[in-house]
């Protein structure tokens, strides 16, 4: 009897242990979007996404941010159409405190979008962007996507 007591005594302490842990952040940073400007980028326009992110550590400040703008088209830009995209990255900028949630914007300008030269064939250009996040640690989140964008190329 004694036997049974203890270990429901274990197991109910290693269930609280849990429980109370449900709330903690996760060693890998988690992303998501939480605002995206507009869904068509003019010319002299932004587009502008911005994130929240969590970390257990904490260690964001100065790691990076990925990411990709993929190209919807549904005829691909030939190699005299345009530059492809590539992925890039970001040092997220360096705060005075190690944060376990913040925020992030990033801002990509129309110059950068728009990588169409052949108008007459592809009037617009339409994206997603794909963004990651690597702290300090080496840990990198889930990917995220945003939503579509249409790169006009008149107006």
């Amino acid at each position: 009897m004694k036997l049974n007591i203890t270990a429901i005594a274990i197991i109910g302490s290693v269930a609280l242990l849990f429980a109370c842990n449900k709330d903690n952040y996760k060693t890998k940073p988690t992303l998501k979007i939480t605002n995206q400007n507009t869904a068509v980028v003019g010319r002299n326009q932004n587009l502008v996404i911005e994130m929240e992110y969590t970390d257990k550590q904490g260690d964001i400040s100065h790691g990076l941010l990925y990411y990709y703008p993929d190209r919807l088209n549904q005829r691909p830009l030939g190699a005299s159409d345009g530059l492809p995209y590539e992925v890039l990255a970001d040092t997220v900028p360096l705060f005075d405190v190690d944060w376990q949630k913040g925020k992030l914007q990033l801002t990509l300008d129309y110059n950068f979008l728009h990588r169409n030269n052949d108008t007459a064939h592809f009037p617009n250009d339409t994206i997603k962007v794909q963004f990651w996040l690597q702290d300090r640690g080496g840990n990198i989140s889930d990917t995220i996507i945003s939503d579509q964008a249409v790169i006009l190329s008149k107006g």
